[in-house]
């Protein structure tokens, strides 16, 4: 990808894979600035899950104003790739301030009250996503977790409970049980979910090795057992 011309954007530099998409450092070469941008990965269905997930990501991030979260421009498709184009910011991520030496203890409490006040203000989007989906089950569990995370864990187990209660009514993926027992720090639930997942075919399990609201459990012997199951180790 990298020196390849999409739309009006020129790929620089490969900046990282997530859960969800592959990001890009780019050149608007309409607006001349530099850009991230965030790809579907290939190996998802275009056409599939993912592809919703993918674009109610954007909507919902899109309604975020806060100076902690990127500002989301624009949901493009162009030659058959979809992508997100946001805002770039330069610097280093936590890990790796973390491999170079780490934080003084006053940058380590500034770092975590902006990171404390952006998940807040992710957290009150949720509901509009769950509104445009009718409160499907993946995006409670993200919600669920993410509140799981902010330390409110009586509202997440709260939530866990309305996702399990719709298993009386439609199917629910384990893997979207299992992503609410990571948030919650119960490891052998959320790994009991995910060898479920496997066992069920869930689709979501092509995100295990890339999905960083799993990290948690990669150190753990039973989490790389199921990479190897899934093939993706």
């Amino acid at each position: 990808m990298i020196g390849k011309s999409i739309s009006h954007y020129t790929i620089l530099d490969r900046l990282g894979e997530g859960g969800m998409g592959v990001v890009y450092k780019a050149e608007d070469t309409t607006l001349k600035r530099t850009v991230a941008l965030k790809f579907l990965p290939h190996n998802l269905s275009a056409g599939g899950p993912e592809r919703k997930r993918f674009l109610l990501e954007a909507q919902a991030a899109s309604a975020l104003n806060h100076p902690n979260v990127s500002t989301i421009y624009s949901i493009e498709e162009a030659e058959g790739e979809s992508f997100i184009a946001m805002e770039f910011v330069d610097g280093v991520t936590v890990k790796q301030r973390i491999a170079e030496g780490g934080f003084q203890v006053p940058e380590a409490i500034e770092a975590a009250l902006q990171a404390a006040e952006a998940l807040r203000e992710a957290i009150t989007e949720f509901d509009r996503a769950l509104l445009l989906t009718g409160r499907d089950p993946g995006v409670l569990a993200e919600k669920a977790h993410a509140l799981a995370v902010a330390g409110r864990r009586d509202e997440a187990l709260r939530m866990l409970g309305e996702i399990e209660s719709q298993r009386t009514r439609r199917y629910v993926s384990p893997y979207h049980i299992a992503d609410v027992h990571v948030g919650l720090g119960d490891h052998d639930a959320a790994l009991e979910g995910l060898q479920k997942a496997f066992e069920d075919r869930c689709r979501e399990m092509v995100l295990l090795k890339v999905e960083p609201r799993l990290d948690r459990l990669r150190s753990d012997p039973r989490f790389k057992k199921l990479l190897e199951q899934v093939g993706l180790e």
